[in-house]
C-alpha cells in the first residue's frame, strides 16, 4: 500500500469502559455511551474519517485474556475513547490504569465522565466530554422497561435522534447537544493528538528551570530573534502534526532543502510512520525542482544505508548525501525550506519495553529516542543562520563560492590540515553527473551505480572499524544477505 492511501485510511477507535456482568447496571451503561458515540460519529461528517464497524469495547472483542487484548488493542488502534466512571458515578482501578497506558502513547484520546463526577486531574487543561444527568435517565429508563439482556442499545439510542419518536424532547435535547460535542472532541483529537502530550511538554520545559515556553524563549533571548526581521515561531506537539506539516512545506520547496538524520533508531513511532513516510514522498518530490538539495544521516545504524540508498534512488539529481561518522551524532534533527521556513525537532526519550519499527522483532531500551515535539520557524533572517549551521556540518568552507573543505566528521575524511583531490570526493554520495532513464532499464542502471558507489567507499576510504562494520551490514542488507548486529546493536542504542 503507497503512503497516500495508508495516510488516507479511516482511523481506528477503541472504546474503553468498566466491563463487569452482561447483565450488570454497569455494562448497560457502558453499552449505551458506546452506541451515543457510534450514533454521533455515523450522523457527521466524521464518517468518512471513522471507521465506525470496528469502534468496539474491549469486553466485545475478547473471549479470553482482556487485558492481553487490551493491550493487542494498543497497537493497533488510532484512537480512545475512555469513559472513566461508571453508572453510579464511580471509578473502576482496571479503566484507570488503562487511561494511565493511552495517556502515555502517541495516539488521539476522548475522555468522558457523567455531568457531576470530579474528576482528579485539572480539566482544563484536559477537557472531558460530559454525560448529561438526562442521558442517564434515559438509559435508566430504559432499563426499567425492558428485559436487560434484551435491549438493542442501536435501536434506543436512534430513538433519540428521530424526530418522529416519542421520546421526551428533552432526553433528544441531551442527546443533540452531546453528539455535537462528541464530534468536536473526537475531530480535535484526530487532529491534535493526546491531550496529554501538552502537560507533559510543560512539564519538561519547567523541570528546566522554565515556567513555559514562553518564559523559556524570553529568558534564552530567542524571543529576540523570532520579534525581528519578521520571524515567527510555532511549536507542534506530537509527530503526526509535525510531519503532517512538513510535508506541506517540503513540497513548496523551490530553491534549496536541507535535511537530517541523526536519530540512530527511526525516529518515528510505529502509528505515526505513514506521515513520515509522506515527509520523505514530499523530499523526494521537491528534490527534483530546486538547485540545492543536501541529506545529511549518521552512520550509526546499519538500517540508515536503506536511507542513503532510497534518497539517491528516489530524489533528483541535485541531492547529495553526506554521511557522518557514527561517533558524531546530534540530538536533534533539522529541516530548512529555501532558507525561509525550518523545523527543529526534539527527540523523546521511548518507553522501556517499545519495539523498532524498523525491525519488529527488535525491543528498544529506554535510551533510545524519537521525535516528540517540534519548532517551525519561519523567516528568513533566522532560517539563513541556521542553513550556515547546516552547512558548516559537512564543509569547513562554507563562506567559498564551491565549499570543498570537507568537515572531518564525514565518513572517509581523515583528520588532516589538507585534504587531497581524492579525499575531496570522500564523505558524500551523489548521481550528479550521472543520466538515466525513468524506464526499467535505466531505474536498474541507477540502482546498480549506487550499490557500486558505496562497495568503492567501503573498500577505498579511510574507514574506522566500528563504522566499516556498520556500513558493510547496510550494505548487506540491501542486498537481502543476513546480517551481524552485534556491534549495531549496541552503539549509542
Amino acid at each position: 500500500m503507497n503512503t497516500e492511501n495508508k495516510a488516507n485510511e479511516k482511523k481506528k477507535v477503541f472504546f474503553i469502559a468498566v466491563t463487569d456482568e452482561p447483565d450488570s447496571q454497569n455494562r448497560v451503561y457502558s453499552d449505551f455511551v458506546l452506541n451515543l458515540c457510534l450514533s454521533s460519529i455515523s450522523s457527521s461528517d466524521l464518517e468518512s474519517k471513522v471507521d465506525v464497524n470496528s469502534f468496539k469495547a474491549h469486553y466485545q472483542l475478547c473471549a479470553g485474556n482482556i487485558k492481553q487484548s487490551l493491550f493487542n488493542k494498543l497497537v493497533e488502534y488510532d484512537c480512545f475513547v475512555v469513559l472513566i466512571d461508571d453508572f453510579n458515578g464511580s471509578f473502576n482501578p482496571n479503566v484507570w490504569f488503562e487511561l494511565g497506558v493511552v495517556s502515555t502513547m502517541n495516539c488521539s484520546l476522548v475522555v468522558v465522565a457523567s455531568e457531576h463526577v470530579k474528576i482528579p486531574f485539572d480539566s482544563n487543561d484536559i477537557a472531558v466530554l460530559r454525560i448529561s444527568s438526562d442521558l442517564k435517565e434515559y438509559c435508566n429508563e430504559v432499563c426499567k422497561s425492558r428485559n436487560i439482556n434484551r435491549i438493542n442499545w442501536n435501536t434506543e439510542v436512534q430513538q433519540l435522534s428521530n424526530n418522529k419518536s416519542n421520546i421526551n424532547q428533552q432526553y433528544k435535547d441531551s442527546y443533540s447537544n452531546f453528539s455535537i460535542d462528541f464530534i468536536n472532541h473526537l475531530g480535535t483529537t484526530l487532529k491534535y493528538g493526546n491531550p496529554f502530550n501538552s502537560l507533559y511538554d510543560n512539564a519538561k520545559i519547567r523541570s528546566l528551570g522554565f515556567n513555559g515556553l514562553y518564559d523559556m524563549l524570553v529568558k534564552t533571548r530567542m524571543i529576540n530573534l523570532l520579534e525581528s526581521n519578521g520571524v515567527t515561531a510555532e511549536y507542534i506537539s506530537g509527530e503526526r502534526e509535525a510531519f503532517e506539516e512538513l510535508a506541506r512545506e517540503v513540497r513548496k520547496a523551490k530553491s534549496s532543502l536541507r535535511t537530517t538524520r541523526f536519530a540512530n533508531q527511526s525516529i518515528v513511532a510505529t502509528e505515526t510512520k505513514p506521515f513520515y513516510n509522506e515527509f520523505m514522498d514530499a523530499l523526494y518530490f521537491a528534490s527534483k525542482n530546486v538547485d540545492k538539495c543536501y541529506r545529511i544521516i549518521c552512520n550509526n545504524n546499519h538500517l540508515k544505508w536503506y536511507d542513503i540508498y532510497n534518497v539517491l534512488r528516489y530524489s533528483g539529481s541535485k541531492m547529495k548525501v553526506f554521511v557522518r561518522k557514527q561517533k558524531y551524532s546530534i540530538n536533534f534533527e533539522l529541516v530548512i525550506i529555501d532558507e525561509v521556513v525550518a523545523f527543529i525537532h526534539f527527540y523523546q526519550t521511548n518507553r522501556s519495553g517499545d519495539k523498532d519499527n524498523e525491525s519488529p522483532n527488535k525491543r528498544h531500551d529506554s535510551s533510545v529516542q524519537q521525535i516528540k515535539s517540534t519548532l517551525k520557524i519561519t523567516g528568513s533572517h533566522v532560517c539563513r543562520e541556521l542553513a550556515r549551521i547546516f552547512d558548516r556540518l559537512h564543509h569547513r568552507d562554507i563562506d567559498a563560492n564551491e565549499p570543498s573543505d570537507l568537515s572531518r566528521t564525514l565518513l572517509g575524511v581523515e583528520n588532516l590540515l589538507t585534504l587531497s583531490e581524492e579525499e575531496k570526493s570522500r564523505g558524500y554520495f551523489s548521481l550528479e553527473n550521472y543520466t538515466f532513464t525513468d524506464n526499467a532499464i535505466g531505474i536498474g542502471k541507477k540502482e546498480g551505480k549506487i550499490k557500486e558507489m558505496f562497495n568503492h567507499a567501503l573498500n577505498n576510504w579511510e574507514i574506522s572499524d566500528i563504522d566499516s562494520e556498520i556500513m558493510r551490514n547496510g550494505i548487506d542488507s540491501i542486498n537481502g544477505k543476513e546480517v551481524d548486529l552485534d556491534i549495531t546493536d549496541d552503539d549509542n542504542e
